[in-house]
């Protein structure tokens, strides 16, 4: 049988991970070109679903996962619920206006940046994060207590935010100036230095800008370590 171009999964049947199996099966063994696209969708037009909707997140969460380690041979879109209950956040113009209406912070940078690793910190082994997750842990890391160190393993978004960590006690800051710095001698400039200037970059520059409308808006409802690595690197930068 051939393998379709494009297969649409629904988390809130209770057969989806073995269709996926099923699918996974033919992909290996096929290996079709160009790459078919897993469509995973957090709901059910018909078929065998779960009674529970706390069931069918908890597929949908473990759904997700298994298809981020399948991205080498097939491509990946999660999709918002076609019904029921629907997230907090799924665009990216719902995280902008998010990180827009969080209360404004005294906290040094460092400290909110080691606050937010601590919090990130239960997620590393996953994929990456639901942006409603991500968005809780901004909002936490503006009181909750700072990591005292990085793992010994990091992955890609820990070695990043701690590479930053690790730069801020360097800051030169502008004369007159408290809103941005720069680190003499490194590698990626530092550039914002407030928690207010860090998360409205971050929201603008990873994901086209605080305008999203039309072609900007974009559906988002789970973010890769390599996503939340922009936000980082945004964030960084001030403008």
């Amino acid at each position: 049988m051939a393998v379709p171009a494009e297969f649409v999964l629904y988390a809130d049947r209770r057969d989806a991970l073995a269709a996926l199996e099923d699918f996974r099966d033919q992909v290996w063994s096929a290996l079709p070109d160009p790459r078919p696209t897993v469509r995973l969708v957090h709901g059910a037009p018909d078929g065998p679903v779960f009674d529970d909707q706390a069931d069918a997140d908890a597929n949908f969460v473990a759904l997700s996962r298994r298809l981020w380690g399948m991205r080498a041979d097939v491509r990946v879109v999660i999709e918002v619920r076609l019904g029921g209950r629907p997230r907090r956040l799924l665009t990216n113009r719902d995280f902008y206006d998010f990180v827009w209406a969080l209360p404004k912070s005294d906290r040094k940078l460092e400290t909110y940046l080691r606050a937010l690793a601590a919090l990130t910190k239960p997620h590393r082994s996953e994929p990456g994060l639901a942006l409603d997750v991500f968005a809780d842990c901004l909002r936490e890391a503006l009181t909750s207590e700072a990591a005292a160190a990085g793992p010994a393993d990091p992955n890609a978004f820990e070695a990043l935010l701690w590479q930053q960590i690790a730069e801020l006690p360097r800051l030169k800051f502008a004369r007159r100036h408290w809103d941005y710095a720069a680190v003499r001698g490194s590698d990626s400039r530092w550039y914002n230095a407030s928690v207010d200037g860090f998360l409205e970059r971050g929201a603008e520059g990873a994901w086209h800008g605080w305008g999203a409308e039309g072609e900007d808006l974009e559906y988002m409802p789970f973010l890769t370590w390599e996503e939340l690595c922009s936000f980082l690197r945004s964030g960084q930068w001030y403008e």
